[in-house]
């Protein structure tokens, strides 16, 4: 399964809509409490290529099953956008309740 396209016959805002919730239920951010604080500075200092080469920095140091969790993340946000779903602002309040998304 992991790779494929969503069906044809899939809703994407569904997908969205559960994808939204699956991140709400998340017991802890998907940016550990170590490195959000560090993502915020990034975000905020770097532009451009210099932002890209930073965020990868940090990327590497979350633990894997995060790192995994954000790329299915994009992933699936990617594909349903394709769809032209109605994306609602996914906030790191949707990520982890009281913070800004950034990535």
């Amino acid at each position: 399964m992991a790779g494929e396209a969503l069906p044809d016959d899939l809703d994407p805002s569904l997908v969205v809509s559960l994808l939204k919730l699956f991140v709400l239920e998340l017991p802890e951010s998907l940016f550990t409490k170590n490195l959000h604080s560090k993502f915020v500075r990034v975000s905020l200092e770097y532009r451009g290529v210099s932002l890209v080469k930073h965020l990868k920095e940090l990327l590497w140091q979350l633990p894997e099953v995060n790192r995994n969790s954000l790329q299915a993340l994009v992933m699936v946000l990617q594909e349903a956008g394709r769809y032209n779903a109605d994306l609602d602002c996914i906030t790191v309040g949707r990520v982890r309740p009281h913070s800004t998304f950034f990535f």
